[in-house]
């Protein structure tokens, strides 16, 4: 994981922190989407929607000891209430459930 000035040991900026988890969705086979500035948009939708099949994942990134709002906490709720929808919210410290939650990493054969 890449670090900066912001960063701690075991608790990476958050743009680091979100770096790392898309690096692994994407790995994994997930198709991974991130509103880039949400000026004017709803308050608390989540940082990440992630897509794979039939699955999607709704996901707030949290540096270690940060807790989601009230608006952020409502709209994971509403997300975890539809079919075929997991809402988290992750933070470093849950590392081994965000493996278990996006499995294994796809390998693609190298082309001869």
């Amino acid at each position: 994981m890449t670090r900066c000035g912001s960063c701690q040991p075991n608790d990476p900026c958050e743009k680091h922190w979100q770096a790392t988890v898309i690096a692994l969705a994407k790995l994994c086979g997930w198709r991974v989407y991130h509103t880039l500035h949400s000026i004017g948009s709803e308050p608390g939708f989540p940082d990440l929607i992630l897509l794979r099949g039939d699955e999607m994942i709704a996901c707030e990134l949290k540096r270690q000891g940060r807790k989601p709002s009230d608006a952020q906490e409502a709209w994971l709720a509403a997300f975890d209430r539809v079919e075929n929808v997991s809402a988290f919210c992750w933070q470093p410290e849950h590392w081994p459930l965000i493996e278990a939650a996006l499995g294994k990493p796809i390998i693609r054969a190298e082309a001869p």
